[in-house]
């Protein structure tokens, strides 16, 4: 039997999103509510890094992931301190014009 040793933890952190897209592959829509806690986020990273030592990335997605807000902050820092690099897929609501997408 081969092994897998995955790169790539991918979190889908909600599925609420600021968007309805009617090509959504997750069915994300604003009528969604849940978001995961910090806290949850931190326990599956932490236990697929120490099942899964080969894993390098971690990829936050949703729905919209931007909507964790401070808590998407320290998801991210949680796993630069744990060496792994992160990625962030967003639809760039958060962009609507220059000044927006600079802070």
């Amino acid at each position: 039997m081969d092994i897998i040793n995955p790169q790539i933890l991918t979190l889908i952190t909600t599925y609420k999103c600021t968007a309805a897209c009617e090509n959504c592959c997750f069915n994300c829509s604003p009528q969604y509510s849940r978001l995961m806690s910090i806290s949850e986020i931190k326990e599956y990273i932490s236990t697929c890094k120490a099942t899964f030592p080969s894993i390098k990335v971690v990829v936050f997605t949703g729905g919209e992931c931007t909507l964790l807000k401070d808590d998407l902050i320290s998801a991210i820092c949680f796993c630069t301190n744990l060496g792994l690099k992160t990625r962030i897929v967003s639809n760039g609501h958060w962009g609507k014009s220059l000044e927006t997408a600079q802070n």
